[in-house]
């Protein structure tokens, strides 16, 4: 009796935590991270007897396949990365194209005032013009410049923010690596699998903002690596990353591991991302905007002390720039002070070469090899080619994470039909288990009557 009541109880027990341990992946199925669980069953055999003993509930496995979360962690990297540098890029293409705030416009116009000052330059009208469109379009090289230099302060806030979660989530996964080594790590006996399931959310939210590889080590802890191996976190210890000022204009954060500068080396995650942007898309535009400012000013200001003004006086510059800026200034508030008559003219001469040789010379190579419209163009479009190839990009990124998070959770997801079918199977054989155990009393309740 007490073998079939010992059997009945030890499947009592064991069905029961089964139940509790289906219940538990129904409650977080939709929890993140989370990785599904079964108990383990075993026979249970007493040496010298033929006759099973019941059975052994064992080790609460956790479902997890160590190369789907590998392949999940590079793709979150490489989505976050190119996710910021498109959002970026396409926000600065706006700025360039859109004819409300890119130069096209105000580019068009003061040319078209140059050609009708060159046709009629003693008309006070044209001269007036001239100088008015020359205001508009240097407000708009201000303005453009204003915003490049947004991007560029929004750029080191967020390395700055990412740096700080970098830094949080790093201690928190070093901590995390301490409990698992207290609590049996991967070795013999349970598995902290809660401890586990977090360590790896934690680790796929830092590969979301900086590219890491990771290494397992024996006493169940993981070291985290950046850049060409800086070590992150290695078991519970950390090294912090920093941001450093850099060494120019267009470099202005450096970011640091244990003192060494890593920037060349990072790729991956929202870091990387914004990274790449200023070094790829943002400062290649804000040297094209500022040559493009220089040209003309150059052009123009050739061209004035090329002639004479109204008055027979020698022309001044008209435009005044500080490099690396885009930034232009307008010098001249005379109308009169425009040089249309080449050097040696009267004044008042009705000679306009001088005028003309400047609106041939903004229609000729002044940039790099390119008329000021040319360079415009080739400008907004390699920002704009660039905005296109990062979307496509992202979009490609974003199926393969997709992709990667299926095959994850096809083996650590919790599908709710499966556990239904698993609760409803346990929930029978922990009434079966209580079957036995009620019979086996009944048994030896009948065996205590017969012997009275």
């Amino acid at each position: 009796m007490s073998g079939l009541l010992g059997i009945g109880t030890s499947a009592l027990l064991a069905n029961q935590r089964a139940l509790a341990v289906t219940g538990n992946n129904i409650a977080n199925a939709n929890t993140e991270g989370y990785s599904r669980q079964r108990v383990d069953f075993s026979a249970r055999h007493v040496p010298g007897q033929m006759l099973g003993q019941g059975v052994e509930s064992g080790l609460i496995e956790r479902y997890t396949d160590s190369f789907a979360n590998q392949r999940l962690t590079q793709s979150v990297s490489s989505h976050a990365s190119v996710a910021s540098g498109a959002d970026l890029a396409g926000r600065l293409d706006l700025l360039l194209s859109d004819p409300a705030t890119g130069l096209s416009d105000p580019l068009r116009a003061f040319v078209d005032a140059v050609d009708a000052w060159a046709a009629d330059p003693n008309a006070t009208e044209t001269r007036v013009q001239l100088l008015g469109q020359a205001e508009t379009m240097a407000q708009r090289f201000g303005q453009v410049q204003d915003g490049l230099d947004s991007f560029t302060q929004e750029i080191n806030t967020r390395v700055g923010g990412a740096v700080d979660r970098i830094n949080t989530l790093s201690q928190n996964i070093a901590e995390l690596n301490d409990q698992i080594a207290l609590n049996g790590g991967l070795g013999s006996g349970q598995q902290p699998n809660g401890l586990l399931d977090e360590r790896d959310r934690l680790v796929n939210e830092l590969a979301s903002l900086i590219d890491v590889q990771t290494v397992p080590q024996d006493d169940g802890s993981l070291n985290v690596m950046v850049g060409n191996g800086q070590g992150l976190v290695v078991g519970k210890q950390t090294s912090l990353i920093g941001i450093e000022p850099g060494a120019t204009p267009v470099d202005p954060v450096s970011v640091t591991v244990a003192g060494s500068d890593i920037s060349a080396q990072i790729s991956g995650g929202e870091l990387g991302g914004l990274m790449a942007f200023r070094r790829d898309v943002l400062e290649p535009a804000q040297q094209d905007l500022s040559a493009l400012a220089q040209g003309l000013a150059d052009t123009v200001n050739a061209a004035q002390a090329a002639g004479v003004d109204a008055s027979g006086v020698a022309g001044t510059a008209l435009f005044a720039t500080s490099p690396p800026s885009a930034r232009l200034e307008v010098l001249l508030d005379d109308p009169q002070a425009l040089a249309s008559a080449p050097a040696g003219a009267a004044a008042g001469s009705g000679d306009n070469s001088n005028a003309l040789a400047l609106a041939d010379a903004l229609r000729s190579p002044a940039v790099n090899g390119l008329s000021l419209q040319d360079a415009h163009v080739a400008l907004v479009s390699g920002v704009g080619s660039s905005a296109r190839r990062l979307e496509a990009t992202e979009t490609a990124e974003a199926a393969l994470m997709a992709n990667n998070l299926e095959l994850r959770d096809a083996v650590s997801g919790v599908n709710l039909d499966e556990e239904a079918a698993n609760m409803l199977r346990y929930q029978q054989a922990y009434q079966a288990a209580a079957q036995i155990i009620a019979t086996a009393n009944e048994m030896f309740e009948s065996l205590l009557a017969a012997a009275r």
